[in-house]
């Protein structure tokens, strides 16, 4: 039952773990802020892929739930409540909301669910932005809110290195519950449901509880992400919290594979960090700024969606199928050997 169970990830995880440790010490402020950035989106597909890779529950409505964290955050952190109160509040609100969306789509499946989460999504950005705009600043109302600082009590997050070490302990909290919640029975259930429900419901599994359960985990979790990230970013606004941003998230889920935790990790890293290498793509070929500004946006789009279609036709296991593919193989390579020696004579 142990997490790492062969010498070999048991090496690895120490060693990044010892890279982590140390990556701040010679890392610049640009570099740490990608890394924060990518740890803050993994926490969101990990919440995301409990709900759909795990429970099957197809979503677009997870950019609600970030947008949900990051003005319950704002809200309640008015009243001057410190910020690890806050980040809790608003993962609290948002299994409670997560109760109250997954409550009316019991009955809905497949393709309705979709929609269902897409309305949720429509509702929520416009109730965002009538908060944005109830204030008496025009301006705020375009930008969106200021966060205070993240204060701990015996730290203030006021810089890249001491962010990069508090969301590298997030998350590894984060992975951890998802890797133990994955060895569960709710989440053996979850994935009965998943693979047929109809099947599942024979064997007994009540259904209206397991989709519950898998909206208010992946809700909370979304809210924690969201609320974090407005508290990193130093504001709130809602144009960030687009159905782009839920159609990347799903992508997450896809490209890094259903029901696996660390295709999480494989595809939130991927999706994250492919706009930052197309742009370093045009600057080290030295295009030209007009360049720049004609093609780097489209350029990213086409190859997200070009990825997209890749992995759907040709890998639908996503990364994490080659992945272990390549493990397997590295596992069974002196095995492999012999086998094709034997058969050869």
């Amino acid at each position: 039952m142990a997490l790492f169970d062969t010498p070999y990830r048991k090496a690895g995880m120490a060693l990044l773990l010892g890279v982590g440790l140390i990556l701040p010490l010679v890392a610049g402020n640009q570099l740490l802020h990608i890394f924060n950035l990518t740890m803050l989106v993994i926490v969101g597909a990990l919440a995301l892929n409990l709900l759909t890779g795990f429970a099957g529950q197809l979503s677009l409505g997870h950019a609600a739930f970030l947008g949900v964290g990051g003005y319950v955050s704002h809200f309640v952190s008015q009243a001057g409540i410190p910020f690890p109160l806050v980040v809790l509040a608003a993962t609290a609100f948002g299994g409670a909301l997560g109760f109250l969306v997954g409550a009316p789509a019991l009955r809905l499946r497949g393709l309705y669910i979709v929609l269902a989460t897409v309305g949720f999504h429509y509702i929520v950005l416009y109730l965002i932005h009538v908060y944005q705009s109830s204030g008496e600043d025009s301006i705020l109302a375009l930008t969106g809110f200021l966060m205070p600082e993240a204060d701990l009590g015996f730290v203030v997050l006021d810089s890249a290195v001491r962010w990069f070490y508090f969301l590298g302990g997030v998350l590894i909290l984060t992975t951890a519950f998802c890797l133990n919640l994955a060895r569960t029975r709710v989440a053996r259930a979850w994935i009965a449901l998943r693979e047929r429900d109809i099947t599942a419901a024979a064997l007994g599994i009540n259904l209206a509880v397991y989709k519950l359960k898998a909206f208010v985990v992946s809700s909370a979790l979304a809210c924690m992400a969201g609320s974090l990230l407005v508290y990193y970013l130093g504001s709130v606004s809602a144009e960030y919290y687009t159905l782009d941003l839920a159609v990347s998230y799903l992508a997450m889920v896809v490209i890094g594979g259903y029901g696996s935790i660390f295709g999480s990790y494989l595809g939130a890293c991927f999706i994250a960090l492919m706009p930052f290498f197309i742009t370093w793509l045009f600057e080290f070929f030295e295009a030209s700024p007009r360049t720049q500004v004609q093609l780097l946006v489209p350029s990213q789009v086409i190859v997200f969606g070009l990825v997209m279609i890749g992995f759907l036709i040709f890998e639908p296991r996503g990364l994490i199928g080659i992945w272990r593919r390549i493990r397997v193989y590295f596992e069974l390579w002196p095995l492999s050997r012999s086998i094709l020696a034997v058969r050869r004579d």
